[in-house]
């Protein structure tokens, strides 16, 4: 069973909706937020999502996101990670 209330409301909405998209089944929750829902041991601030996929296509589901939330901050904050994928690719690789 999740642990629902580590994350707040909004950011599991968008969780479930990124869920629910067939673009999104490449993607993998990962990191803390993942381990939060699970054990329920804190709360979490943000989704981390995991693709083994070329993530050159990521434009679409950003699009995605930020069509059906409307969250200004998000749309900023993914443009500036998107900008340059390959060095967060680099600095994030496994």
């Amino acid at each position: 069973m999740l642990q629902k209330n580590t994350v707040e409301k909004t950011a599991f909405e968008l969780l479930r909706t990124l869920m629910q998209d067939s673009q999104m089944d490449q993607f993998f929750l990962v990191g803390g937020t993942s381990i939060a829902l699970r054990l329920g041991h804190r709360k979490s601030i943000d989704l981390d999502l995991f693709t083994q996929n070329d993530i050159d296509f990521i434009h679409e589901p950003v699009n995605l996101i930020v069509g059906k939330f409307n969250w200004e901050h998000i749309e900023k904050r993914l443009h500036d990670m998107i900008k340059n994928p390959q060095e967060i690719y680099t600095t994030y690789s496994i």
